[in-house]
């Protein structure tokens, strides 16, 4: 039986559309920008970055990244500080005034989706949230791109995965970032494959719709096998 991959493909398109709108309806005056939004995400779970660290988790040129900043600085999101760990490159640390606004904006993310999923029980939520990481963790693998996700997230799913981890696998191996290293001060490091060009080049010609033209979906940068360390 083949795959119907086509259905996922023509869902995505229409959730891209439909989260847009939904984004646009509850942007105020004072709301973030998605931009912004991405990079206090990224700073917040993983601890202060240099913009070179940016550009890589973001794949992200060092210019677009500089700009982003700036206007981040100059809005008191976040600050520079000198490299904790002794580097020579500043790092950027999330302010608290840059918290309580990503706090805010996710907080009213989540109430947008509440609306939407109104009549799903816990257990849906739950298990739709566990195929959604696993989706998103495959991209991630495809692109060489991981992203940090919260501590205890992981979600049972029905075949016996656990988020976005092969059946059996714990999670800190199926996801760069399944602990919060911040707290542990133990960051999982994994060898991640050569993310194969045909198969990357096959997937990215089939997908052609906003919502996924983000950090996720842009080309591999090389073919040699990589070491994926969090940086903190």
């Amino acid at each position: 039986m083949t795959k119907p991959t086509h259905l996922i493909e023509f869902e995505a398109m229409l959730l891209g559309r439909h989260l847009a709108n939904i984004n646009s309806r509850k942007r105020g005056r004072h709301s973030l920008d998605r931009s912004a939004y991405t990079v206090l995400s990224r700073i917040s779970m993983q601890g202060p970055m240099s913009i070179g660290q940016l550009s890589d988790a973001l794949d992200l040129d060092s210019s677009t990244l500089n700009r982003q900043t700036s206007a981040m600085t100059a809005a008191g999101l976040v600050e520079r500080i000198p490299d904790p760990d002794g580097g020579m490159a500043r790092k950027f640390r999330i302010t608290s005034s840059g918290e309580e606004k990503l706090a805010a904006e996710r907080a009213h993310g989540v109430a947008a989706l509440e609306r939407v999923l109104t009549d799903w029980s816990e257990d849906e939520v739950a298990t739709f949230a566990g195929w959604l990481e696993r989706f998103n963790n495959d991209i991630e693998r495809l692109t060489g791109h991981p992203w940090p996700r919260p501590t205890g997230s992981a979600v049972h799913l029905p075949d016996g995965s656990v988020g976005g981890c092969e059946p059996g696998v714990p999670r800190e191996h199926g996801s760069v970032a399944g602990r919060d290293h911040r707290q542990t001060g133990t960051p999982a490091v994994r060898v991640m494959p050569p993310p194969s060009r045909r198969r990357w080049h096959h997937f990215r010609s089939h997908v052609n719709h906003d919502a996924f033209r983000g950090q996720y979906l842009r080309r591999a940068s090389s073919t040699a096998p990589r070491t994926e360390v969090p940086r903190s």
